[in-house]
């Protein structure tokens, strides 16, 4: 975050390196996409998957403290579009120094954060699309009895499997929570496992190689504490586990997509089962055209193979005449 003398024209600054740290390009400034301004206290994250470069932060519209993204879909050289998030309209007046977090999956932002319309501060998911479809917001638990507050939720993903994890205050007890699913795009399970109870705090957790990660602080035993679960891999799972994204557009006709992208070499359709579809591809100065309609209906993962030797890839669904 970089202000001016005074703390005025608050704003996040986003530099890249493509070197692990040796030499960064050039300073990109996001701000002012609400009409109002960032949250002068609270962290961003900031997320890449492909040529998508995506910054979730907590916005302040005069004094409504909803969660926006900044979005690049130029690998962070430009952020050109803002996108708001989080419908829950937090009115605050001092600002609330609560992060959000997220994750992409081929179009989708995920975000995880906490908000307080009522008196009960809890956690919340949020899910949009890069292309600017609206938001929708949904609290994680909802209130239940006896729950005083939750907080800092963070979000992990290896392909469409993610795992969700937040601190929360049941009375005087403390509890690190804990949420998994296979396929994001089915949703969370009701039932929250409670990993660990007492006086822990500052929870994280990561998805890779069919493994659950959940790590957090027991201040009891004065101690840094993991545990480690798995899940079974679907085809899926593995395939967007390179979790590289670019940006698709369906045709009105259904016969065709367009990819925002003019240097590919090809482009596979994989099916559920892992049968491999080779695409018709024609390409012009706006973005290449794969066609599709020779595809049974149905879900694909795109496989995009560029003449960088990157390769992107993306959920797709095929539809059927209606």
């Amino acid at each position: 975050m970089r202000m001016n003398k005074g703390y005025s024209n608050p704003r996040y600054i986003v530099v890249k390196s493509k070197d692990l740290g040796e030499s960064f390009a050039g300073e990109t400034s996001i701000h002012d996409f609400s009409g109002g301004r960032i949250s002068d206290c609270c962290p961003a994250t900031v997320l890449e998957s492909g040529n998508a470069t995506v910054i979730i932060y907590r916005d302040n519209l005069d004094g409504n403290r909803n969660i926006w993204a900044g979005i690049s879909m130029n690998a962070g050289v430009s952020f050109n579009k803002g996108l708001q998030l989080d419908e829950t309209n937090w009115m605050m007046k001092d600002c609330p120094a609560h992060p959000p977090h997220g994750i992409v999956i081929s179009d989708t932002i995920y975000s995880t954060f906490m908000s307080s319309p009522s008196d009960t501060a809890m956690v919340y998911l949020g899910k949009a699309s890069i292309s600017g479809l609206k938001a929708t917001t949904n609290p994680i638990t909802g209130n239940f009895t006896g729950l005083i507050s939750q907080n800092f939720p963070c979000i992990s993903n290896s392909g469409d499997a993610a795992a969700l994890a937040w601190e929360q205050t049941i009375g005087a007890n403390h509890e690190i929570c804990l949420l998994f699913s296979n396929e994001i795009t089915n949703g969370f399970p009701k039932t929250y496992e409670k990993v660990s109870t007492g006086l822990v705090s500052n929870v994280d957790v990561a998805l890779g190689g069919a493994h659950i990660y959940i790590i957090w602080q027991d201040d009891s035993s004065k101690n840094i504490m993991c545990r480690v679960g798995s899940y079974k891999e679907t085809l899926t799972n593995q395939l967007l586990a390179e979790n590289t994204t670019i940006y698709l557009q369906p045709s009105k006709s259904k016969k065709y997509f367009v990819v925002d992208h003019t240097d590919i070499s090809s482009c596979l359709m994989v099916d559920a089962e892992g049968k491999e579809y080779e695409m018709d591809i024609k390409c012009k100065k706006s973005g290449c055209r794969v066609y599709t309609e020779e595809l049974d209906p149905g879900t694909y993962i795109v496989r995009v193979f560029c003449k960088d030797d990157k390769i992107y890839t993306y959920k797709y669904e095929v539809k059927g005449d209606e």
